[in-house]
């Protein structure tokens, strides 16, 4: 019986299909409606309808044992294939970039860890230099800061050969100079503190 409707239906929208698959059945209008819990009114409206609620066409398959893609044409099917692959290709195409923005979050994460540790390192230097310009400022040790400053004035110059101008870069070499760090911890030690 199935077979019959679908050569009977094939350029027919949603609501005429139904028409027929309903005339062509051993039920009446009104079993139909009571099965699929509408009036037998609310169906001939359907009948005249190009598209038609999922839920009706879901029970109308149901009651009639039929495939739910009786009620599309073959057109209808090929288009919706179509969109399904599109829908599907623009999934892929999104995950892909929820994919490749994790990767440039995470890339993200650690560029803000190593620009983390080097304002960290800065405010060390910054401190480094606040004791170092305390000590060549105080007259009291003169002899320290003399020695600062020449030490001082040999890494910059050092730095300079190098090519290096970066004012971090010289307070990094200043105070990985153990020499130095120990002239700078000799006059702090020395240096009276204030509160």
């Amino acid at each position: 019986m199935f077979l019959k409707f679908i050569f009977m239906t094939d350029n027919l929208h949603v609501g005429s299909r139904m028409k027929v698959l309903i005339n062509n059945s051993n039920l009446s209008v009104k079993e139909i409606s009571e099965k699929m819990g509408i009036s037998p009114p609310n169906i001939y409206r359907l009948y005249e309808r190009e598209s038609v609620e999922t839920k009706y066409l879901v029970k109308l398959s149901e009651i009639f044992e039929i495939p739910i893609s009786y009620f599309f044409s073959d057109i209808d099917t090929r288009e919706l294939e179509s969109e399904i692959i599109g829908i599907k290709r623009k999934l892929e195409l999104k995950e892909e970039e929820v994919i490749s923005l994790k990767e440039k979050n995470e890339m993200l994460g650690k560029l803000l860890e190593l620009k983390e540790a080097q304002l960290e390192k800065r405010v060390e230097s910054n401190n480094f230099l606040a004791s170092l310009f305390n000590v060549l400022d105080d007259p009291k040790y003169k002899d320290f800061g003399d020695n600062i400053s020449v030490r001082l004035f040999t890494l910059a110059k050092d730095l300079l050969r190098e090519g290096d101008v970066n004012a971090y870069m010289l307070v990094s070499k200043i105070s990985n100079d153990r020499e130095m760090v120990n002239l700078i911890e000799l006059a702090n030690k020395k240096m009276p503190r204030s509160i």
